[in-house]
This record gives C-alpha cells, structure tokens and sequence, in this order.
C-alpha cells in the first residue's frame, strides 16, 4: 500500500542525490508525485490520509537528512509538492461533488416535476369523481325531501 509508495519515494530522491539532480524544484515534483500517488490509493480518507501525508514528509526528511540536503529550502520543497498534490486532489473531489449534485438535482427536478403531474392527473380525476358523488349527494337529498313531501301530500290528500 501507502509503504510501497515510500520506499519509491525514498528511492526516487536517492537517484536524484546520484544524478545531481536534488534540486528544491525536482524535491517538490517527487515528493508531489507521491503524494498524488497515495491519494488516489486511499480515496482521500481524512484521518489516513493525514497520516499518510506526515509519512511522506517524514520519509522525505529522513532522506534528506540522510544525504546531508536537508535544509529549509528543500524541507519548503517538499512541504509545497504535498501541498499541490493535496489541493489538485481536493480540486477533483470537489469537482466530482458537484457534478454528482447537479446531476442528482436535475433528477430529483425530473422526479418532482413527474410526481406534480401525476398529482395533477389525479387532482383532475378525483375533483371529477367528487363532483359525481356531490351531484349524486345533492340529487339524494331532493329525492328523499321530494319524497317526503310526496308522502306529506298523499297523508293530507287521505284526510
């Protein structure tokens, strides 16, 4: 995992040393590369990767410090390339939440949108079915009143 990752790290900065090549600007590159590399392996879990950053600044020290260029300068070097590393992936994270939210914003729009047409569709059917059974309520009514007035007219007629 992260490990592997660390020991290329490690070697990386010893064939620069070797190559005369240690300069702030290639410490800042490798240590980046890094970087970026164990971030994408642990998906940017926060309290691992926390951790996972302090070994490639510690590693990157301890290599420094084991080839005698361990100064300001250089420490600054690798500190930026986390940093760059760091911000480039908070960058793509960012980017895919927002793309994630507004593709799941115009679904839910979509989903919405459908559940008010299908409120409207039903709204229309049971102000339909209401009007029916009012009309029927209403005509019931009369029917028994007429009825009942029927039945007073024939009690009177009798008399």
């Amino acid at each position: 995992m992260s490990k592997k990752i660390l020991k290329e790290l490690k070697e990386d900065l010893k064939l620069a040393k070797e190559a005369n090549e240690l300069t702030t600007e290639n410490i800042g590159k490798i240590v980046k590369d890094a970087t970026t590399s164990i971030l994408k392996e642990l998906k940017f879990h926060k309290e691992i990767t926390s951790d996972a950053l302090k070994d490639v600044l510690d590693t990157t020290a301890d290599s420094l410090k084991e080839f005698g260029e361990l100064t300001t300068q250089n420490t600054k070097a690798s500190s930026d390339g986390v940093q760059k590393a760091l911000k480039k992936e908070l960058n793509k994270k960012s980017k895919k939440i927002e793309k994630v939210y507004h593709t799941l914003t115009d679904d839910v729009k979509k989903d919405i949108g459908e559940k008010i047409d299908t409120f409207k569709a039903f709204s229309e059917l049971s102000m339909d079915l209401l009007q029916h059974a009012t009309d029927g309520a209403i005509k019931g009514v009369h029917d028994v009143l007429n009825g009942n007035k029927k039945k007073k007219n024939k009690k009177s007629n009798k008399k």
